[in-house]
């Protein structure tokens, strides 16, 4: 398992008091290797993952993206263009919108496919105002 609690993170700003540790800011496949599952655990201490506005495409896959902690985004901030794989997204907060997953609105041109995944135990609080698994003020399209 990687703690990301433990690392020093990759240059995504604070948002909402909350660090990300890994900003994505071009094109990347993220994936584990055959047969096993990554784990980026956030400690509860930052935002996991951020893909940037006008990054494309970025993939995730075979990934359990757990423990984050952010405004909005706990697990995953998408400004971009990301595909999520044969993963899971757990165990986040927000204090704002979207606790697994956060899809920034249209005008960012965020896309979100959601292929295999599963999205449970995230929470969202005080504030309440959207989506505890997922926001969603891009687009969005899941399969099985």
């Amino acid at each position: 398992m990687y703690h990301l609690a433990d690392e020093p993170g990759l240059g995504c700003p604070a948002q909402d008091t909350y660090p990300y540790f890994l900003c994505i800011l071009r094109p990347l496949t993220l994936r584990s290797a055959a047969g096993t599952t990554a784990v980026l655990d956030g400690g509860g201490q930052q935002g996991v993952l951020w893909a940037k506005m006008h990054v494309s495409p970025v993939s995730l896959q075979g990934l359990q993206i757990t423990n984050g902690r952010a405004g909005n985004g706990g697990g995953i901030r998408n400004d971009g263009t990301l595909t999520i794989s044969d993963s899971e997204v757990d165990h986040c907060h927000v204090n704002g919108q979207g606790a697994g997953i956060y899809i920034a609105g249209a005008g960012w041109g965020a896309t979100l496919t959601i292929i295999n995944t599963e999205i449970h135990d995230n929470a969202q609080g005080p504030v309440n105002d959207g989506g505890g698994g997922i926001c969603n003020l891009g687009a969005l399209n899941v399969s099985c």
